[in-house]
């Protein structure tokens, strides 16, 4: 019902794409060895699962980049005419598609391969993923831009 606060939004999420691409091209390599992983992963609690199923949903649910991130891409896929039944759906289905994504990558995370793999390539990892959400956030941008004139 207001469309300046819509759009609003759409800046900000622009902005906010960007801002998170050009610290991802900007972060460092950081280069650990196996052995002082395995020494901080001996003094960790292991949590039973509902434990740590609760850790993690509150720990991303107080996440204010994850809520911004996810507003940010509500807002592109959702237009200010989108019926709200539709809009609904995609929140459902965000929030499942999310849920099942957390679970995967924490399944496979707990992979000692995949971590030393990660740790290798993690630099080159950040600097692909800053220019896709720098492109995005630049699209977004122009894409709205161009509505306005």
């Amino acid at each position: 019902t207001t469309p300046w606060l819509y759009q609003g939004l759409i800046f900000i999420a622009a902005g906010y794409f960007v801002f998170i691409g050009i610290g991802a091209l900007r972060a460092s390599a950081q280069v650990t060895s196996a052995k002082s992983e395995e020494v901080n992963k001996e003094g960790v609690k292991q949590l039973h699962i509902i434990q740590a199923f609760r850790v993690g949903f509150i720990t991303n649910g107080l996440n204010p980049k994850a809520t911004l991130f996810f507003l940010s891409l509500f807002s592109v896929v959702v237009s200010f005419e989108t019926p709200l039944s539709i809009k609904m759906m995609y929140g459902i289905y965000l929030a499942i598609a999310t849920g099942l994504w957390f679970i995967v990558l924490s399944m496979l995370l707990s992979s000692a391969k995949i971590d030393v793999w990660l740790q290798r390539y993690r630099q080159q990892i950040d600097r692909v993923m800053g220019a896709v959400l720098i492109f995005m956030g630049l699209s977004l941008l122009y894409q709205e831009l161009v509505s306005l004139f």
